[in-house]
């Protein structure tokens, strides 16, 4: 048996101007599992039962996935969503009211 499931989780700070940047999540689960039997006589019998199973979860950027690198650098985030960071590694700044981390464009 496989299960997959592919879902974004909600996070409160990105809920006004950052939704986009919810994190994604992947959930995949592997079951396998065999029997074999056998009847030697009518009062004798032998069971074999084996399984196996796994789990894998992964959490991650819709944008930038894996690639840690680009998660601060400042000319990706001018190329692909048209927002100025101060520097390399900064944070999207909050909003004219000083309230919500937003995307501030050019």
């Amino acid at each position: 048996m496989f299960n997959q499931r592919h879902y974004r989780t909600y996070t409160h700070i990105y809920s006004k101007n950052n939704a986009e940047f919810n994190p994604a999540n992947d959930q995949n689960n592997y079951s396998f599992s065999a029997k074999l039997s056998q009847t030697i006589s009518g009062s004798s019998f032998w069971n074999l039962n084996a399984g196996f199973r796994r789990d894998g979860f992964e959490s991650y950027d819709p944008h930038f996935k894996d690639n840690l690198y680009l998660y601060g650098d400042s000319a990706t985030f001018a190329n692909t969503f048209g927002v100025t960071l101060t520097r390399d590694g900064q944070r999207i700044q909050k909003d004219a009211n000083n309230v919500f981390l937003g995307l501030r464009k050019n």
